[in-house]
């Protein structure tokens, strides 16, 4: 229980985590494997490893998705115009007996140009009985079968190497 405690509020002080999903819905299937590095101000090392996973298929209008880095995530993208869509999702922390130790609700705008992408967002935190709200704003650059994003808070940078059907 005690790690439990300790990842939650780990998640609560950087619950921002990667974004890498492109700026737009993507249409078809796109796999993305990676990680995301912080800098950890306690413990031996200087920085703190944390493997992505992620899946997202869509119609190139809407998008659903798949991840997990840190806790699963469940979320969607909906097309608002040529580079810009909104992003949002759920993220649940649980237990081994099943019951969930933190939530984490976020939305927030994808904005690309080019194959450069800026994404705020906003989270809405739960773990035990308290709450928080943290905001998030991420920087990344959407390359062929790669994506590379830096964001704060944390500060994190982050890799994911992508594959799929998505054109």
């Amino acid at each position: 229980m005690r790690a439990l405690v300790v990842l939650a509020l780990l998640l609560a002080g950087c619950a921002p985590i990667a974004v890498l999903r492109s700026p737009e819905p993507v249409q078809g299937h796109v796999f993305t494997v990676g990680g995301s590095v912080f800098p950890s101000s306690q413990g031996q090392y200087p920085v703190w490893a944390v493997p992505y996973l992620g899946y997202a298929g869509g119609n190139g209008f809407w998008e659903y998705n798949l991840s997990v880095q840190g806790s699963p995530r469940v979320g969607g993208k909906l097309k608002l115009a040529p580079g810009l869509s909104l992003d949002g999702g759920l993220s649940l922390l649980l237990t081994s007996r099943g019951s969930v130790a933190f939530r984490d609700l976020d939305v927030g705008l994808i904005m690309g140009v080019d194959r450069f992408y800026v994404s705020p967002r906003l989270h809405a935190l739960a773990y035990g009985d308290r709450s928080d709200l943290a905001f998030q704003v991420s920087l990344g650059y959407w390359g062929e079968g790669w994506v590379l994003e830096a964001g704060y808070p944390g500060p994190y940078l982050a890799l994911g190497l992508t594959f799929g059907t998505a054109p």
